[in-house]
């Protein structure tokens, strides 16, 4: 699987910041919307090349600057990008300085971050997603791709462009600019820039494997500066403005570069240090081979039952109970179904489309429906009959047909 991700040729995915996500630096470009398993990315991917190496263009924020920093969906953005090939993401922001040596207008390559967020996800591995299951504890020592970052400092020398070559981004939640005494104290912290979107992008696409660079694009001093003008909307988009073309002469001319490169050993590197540690499912230790037999019960109950006799808290914790909890459930279930009234199971044919979902649980109902017995126990003990059947050890059934599936 590895090898044959390294084997892919070099693809740019290219996320732009606020006033630096021009899409006319792509040459004949198309326009592609995309879903994710995390929902929608900011706005249409915009396919393209630039001198012959494929990119992909997003604005992080949409095209039309609608979304705010904290309503970023950076887990679908990283996503998209990567399942469109995308080897490498170079991303353009606007930030405040908090040094006095980088003026507005400086570009600074940075290479490390300080997260003061507090509203985003910071992980694909959430428990949330079949798609990526397990935990994942990402090495973050070095975030951003040294290889990428060597290229576009080399081509802002080159181009005459004034590049400061390393700096610290301190991210915030925002929207809000920060209060002066944040500021000064972001500057003891050793932060050199300040933005509101560094943090998640960069973890999420270490977690996805790709080599992350960013073009910081100083427009201000932020409010630690005495005698300067304290950050504003307006003189951030005056300043972006003048200083645009700088961003967009580094990525035309470092782009093909990176992509006459060979990536190889860099993205092998990547996957190496994804570190996906899978989490397996706990045993019961009273049930032979870890049977989830409550569990299962549970499923032949739920099926021999009329949908509308369960209450929906009941549905929902069923499909959330981990076997850890499982005995809980089992307990506060039985004080609901031995209050249950009306049951006759010879009314109810059981549910294949549930049965289906787990071989196991098929194969608890052919045991129990071809046990006489324990189909004639009453309402006030079936629980306690199905549970003592699907502890029996496993026993060689015939297949049943679909006849003797149902309860009578």
């Amino acid at each position: 699987m590895a090898t044959a991700a390294i084997s892919r040729p070099v693809k740019i995915g290219i996320i732009g910041g606020t006033g630096l996500d021009d899409p006319e630096i792509l040459e004949g470009r198309t326009e592609k919307y995309v879903d994710t398993p995390y929902g929608k990315p900011s706005d249409a991917l915009i396919l393209g090349k630039i001198k012959n190496v494929d990119c992909v263009l997003l604005a992080r924020h949409g095209r039309q600057h609608t979304i705010m920093p904290s309503n970023i969906n950076f887990q679908a953005n990283i996503w998209a990008l990567k399942e469109e090939g995308c080897t490498h993401i170079i991303v353009t922001t606007a930030c405040g300085s908090l040094r006095e040596e980088i003026q507005p207008g400086d570009i600074v390559i940075i290479d490390q971050f300080i997260d003061r967020t507090t509203k985003r996800p910071q992980t694909f591995y959430d428990g949330s997603h079949a798609c990526s299951g397990g935990v994942c504890h990402i090495p973050m020592a070095e975030p951003f791709c040294s290889k990428t970052r060597e290229v576009l400092i080399e081509t802002a020398k080159k181009l005459g462009l004034k590049c400061h070559s390393k700096g610290t981004m301190v991210t915030v939640e925002g929207p809000r600019f920060s209060s002066r005494a944040e500021s000064l104290m972001f500057r003891v912290w050793g932060g050199d820039l300040i933005n509101m979107t560094t943090v998640p992008e960069v973890v999420l696409a270490r977690e996805a494997g790709i080599c992350y660079a960013a073009i910081a694009m100083a427009t201000d001093y932020d409010c630690w500066k005495e005698h300067e003008e304290a950050v504003s909307v307006d003189n951030v988009m005056k300043t972006l403005k003048e200083n645009s073309n700088k961003a967009t002469s580094l990525l035309l001319t470092a782009i093909p570069q990176i992509g006459s490169m060979e990536w190889k050993e860099t993205l092998c590197s990547m996957k190496v240090s994804l570190q996906k540690k899978k989490t397996k499912p706990q045993k019961n230790p009273e049930f032979a081979e870890g049977r989830d037999v409550e569990q299962t019960a549970l499923c032949l109950i739920f099926s021999w039952l009329p949908s509308e006799s369960i209450p929906d808290q009941f549905l929902n914790r069923f499909w959330r109970v981990t076997n850890f909890q499982q005995k809980i459930f089992w307990k506060d279930f039985r004080k609901f179904y031995l209050n249950c009234t009306g049951w006759d199971a010879a009314q109810h044919r059981c549910s294949l489309r549930i049965l289906r979902l787990n071989p196991a649980r098929r194969f608890w109902w052919e045991a129990f429906s071809q046990n006489t017995a324990a189909a004639a126990v009453l309402p006030w003990s079936r629980s306690q009959g199905i549970s003592r059947l699907a502890m029996r050890p496993p026993v060689q059934l015939q297949k049943a047909n679909s006849e003797s599936l149902n309860p009578a």
